[in-house]
C-alpha cells in the first residue's frame, strides 16, 4: 500500500509540473518554394531562449505557460 502512495503521489507532482509548460513545434519553410528551411533560429527574446531547426525545417521548444510575440 505504501508503494501505491508513494507512486500516486510522485506521479501527481509530476504531472501538476508538467502542466506547467507547453510545447511549441512546427516547420519553417521559405514562403515563395515552400523549400523547408535548415539551421533557422527560432528565439524568444523575452525568455533569453531559443532552438534551431533540424534538417527537416522542423523546431520544438518547451516553454513556461504563458503569451508570447
Amino acid at each position: 500500500m505504501k508503494k501505491i502512495l508513494t507512486f500516486l503521489v510522485f506521479f501527481g507532482s509530476f504531472t501538476a509540473f508538467s502542466q506547467e509548460k507547453f510545447t511549441l513545434s512546427g516547420t519553417i519553410s521559405e514562403a515563395e518554394t515552400g523549400e523547408t528551411l535548415i539551421g533557422v533560429n527560432v528565439i524568444i527574446p523575452s525568455l533569453q531562449t531559443g532552438t534551431v531547426t533540424n534538417q527537416y525545417g522542423y523546431y520544438s521548444i518547451t516553454l513556461p505557460k504563458g503569451e508570447y510575440e
